[in-house]
Formats: structure tokens, C-alpha cells, sequence
């Protein structure tokens, strides 16, 4: 059965996020999360010290629907159809670009702990942030321009 691990020393914004405060439904969805968060600002991370105790199960991810970011994240950083081919290097591009993204959550919730203790406005900035700087909205009422035919 196949895993994602994550970095054993970020358990305590997964405590904040998912089981403390409950921003997030499951691990995994915190994880899936912070790997696009990573994958967004081009921070992939090679995993130090796994925590294999607190792996999720591959088997979670697919009934929550979130497996398809696993395949969509593997493809963007290969251009590689046949990567679809290799589940474990599929499974270890999401595992660094989610650590990257715990790695960015981490640093900014470091630096504003003073204002925000818990993280989650911290979290919600940076967010916000690394979407704009992708070229998303600025703001809520910011208008979305579509082609015209």
C-alpha cells in the first residue's frame, strides 16, 4: 500500500490547522494544500525526516477525491505523460512541493506569531499573496475579464 509522508517537524501547523482549529476537513487536505502552495511558488523540498507513522494512505486521497492533484502536480513538473507510469515519483513530487509549502506556512507564521499566535490570518495572507503574484485577483472585487469571441 502505497503513502505520502510528510515532515516530521511541521506536526504542529497540521495540529493547528486540522485538529486544533479545523480550517482543514483531513491531513490530506491540508496536504494537498500546502503542496500547491509549494508547487505555486516553485519550492520543492526533499523530505529530511519523514514521519512514517503519520503517513496518509494513498487509498485517502483517492476517496476524497484529492488523488487528481497528485497526477496534476506530477505532470506540471515533468510535462511527462508517461510519469503517470511511476506512482512512487508521482507520490515523491507531491511529498517535496508539499513540504515546500509547509516549509513557506512555517517561516511566515514564525515571523508574525507576535500578531497572529494561532497562524491562521498568517496563512490566509500568504495565500493570498502567492495568487497575486501568479497573476490571480488582488481583491474580492477586483473583475475577472474574459475574452470575447
Amino acid at each position: 500500500m502505497a503513502t505520502i509522508s510528510r515532515e516530521s517537524t511541521f506536526e504542529n501547523i497540521i495540529v493547528t490547522f486540522v485538529e486544533k482549529n479545523k480550517i482543514f476537513e483531513t491531513n490530506a487536505h491540508f496536504l494537498n494544500a500546502c503542496a500547491q502552495l509549494g508547487y505555486a511558488s516553485k519550492k520543492r523540498v526533499k523530505i529530511k525526516t519523514p514521519d512514517n507513522s503519520k503517513a496518509i494512505k494513498s487509498e485517502t486521497f483517492t476517496s476524497t477525491g484529492l488523488d487528481s492533484y497528485i497526477w496534476m502536480l506530477a505532470f506540471a513538473e515533468t510535462n511527462n505523460p508517461f510519469i503517470f507510469d511511476d506512482e512512487d515519483e508521482c507520490f515523491k513530487i507531491f511529498e517535496e512541493y508539499a513540504n515546500g509549502g509547509y516549509q513557506l506556512i512555517s517561516k511566515e507564521i514564525s515571523k508574525k506569531s507576535k500578531d497572529d499566535a494561532i497562524g491562521i490570518e498568517t496563512f490566509i495572507s500568504l495565500l493570498k499573496r502567492t495568487y497575486s503574484d501568479n497573476g490571480g485577483l488582488t481583491s474580492v472585487n477586483e473583475e475577472i475579464s474574459l475574452p470575447s469571441d
